[in-house]
């Protein structure tokens, strides 16, 4: 992303100070802006001047992004973009697995061989028609679509792409949700089996029963910590869960809320 733009304004009233305005577009075409203070600006000129300056380091940043090159595959490319994504915290280690897996299965074997900036939607078509002849779930097939839209929606509204290969191409549908529940008579199973199958101080015992009454997800479960209990409140505060990362030199790690649940 290109930083086209900077300009400053002085907040409310004299004395206050200046801030700058950045102005780029977003993955999807839109305008937005970053702003920084600038309190060590004395005057107008001043403020231009850090704000240029400002300007510049967010283009030179910029230039470290990923890029498409003209040689390079749509596996560089969509690999590279991950990447980025991971390094700035734009998505987690876990979030970050997920797509590798199913790029690893649902894009790579088909497109990552084509040079990126040659993919157009005669290309793009033929690959969904065999994802749909791999019998998939319409869900699937959204998702994995969704994707890789997403890296080429990066460097279209960049610049660094004349066409957006996805135009004219019919975006899958998504399929129903599935509501699933335990019946009655599996939720009955499922605590016979913990009490005949486990002892109190088994891990499994706790986990299962913190799942089955108050609805932890796996990683909650595996966040829990001793002073996350108010045992005077028969209360639990959510603060922290465990992901799951799924990939060469990749851990689990523990993620952190702003507020527990």
């Amino acid at each position: 992303m290109k930083y086209t733009a900077v300009s400053v304004r002085q907040l409310d009233r004299k004395g206050k100070p200046w801030q700058a305005r950045a102005k780029y577009k977003d993955t999807q075409g839109k305008w937005k802006e970053l702003s920084k203070m600038l309190p060590d600006a004395k005057g107008k000129r001043e403020a231009q001047r850090i704000a240029k300056e400002w300007l510049d380091a967010l283009n030179a940043e910029a230039d470290l992004m990923p890029n498409a090159g003209k040689a390079s595959t749509v596996d560089k490319t969509f690999m590279e973009y991950l990447k980025h994504q991971l390094d700035t915290g734009e998505i987690e280690r876990s979030t970050y697995s997920n797509s590798i897996h199913s790029y690893n299965k649902y894009i790579k074997p088909y497109l990552g061989d084509y040079i990126f900036a040659t993919v157009d939607n005669t290309v793009i078509n033929s690959w969904l028609t065999k994802l749909y002849n791999l019998g998939l779930s319409k869900n699937t097939i959204h998702t994995t679509y969704a994707r890789l839209k997403k890296v080429y929606n990066y460097f279209y509204n960049n610049g660094e792409l004349l066409k957006d290969p996805f135009k004219g191409v019919k975006m899958p549908k998504k399929g129903d949700v599935k509501v699933t529940h335990l019946t009655n008579e599996q939720m009955d199973n499922v605590l016979e089996a913990v009490y005949l199958d486990f002892e109190p101080q088994d891990p499994m015992y706790v986990g299962i029963l913190l799942a089955f009454y108050a609805g932890l997800r796996r990683g909650e479960i595996c966040g829990l910590r001793w002073n996350d209990i108010d045992f005077n409140r028969h209360a639990i505060r959510i603060r922290s869960a465990v992901g799951v990362s799924e990939g060469k030199g990749l851990r689990d790690y523990t993620k952190y809320f702003l507020l527990g649940r």
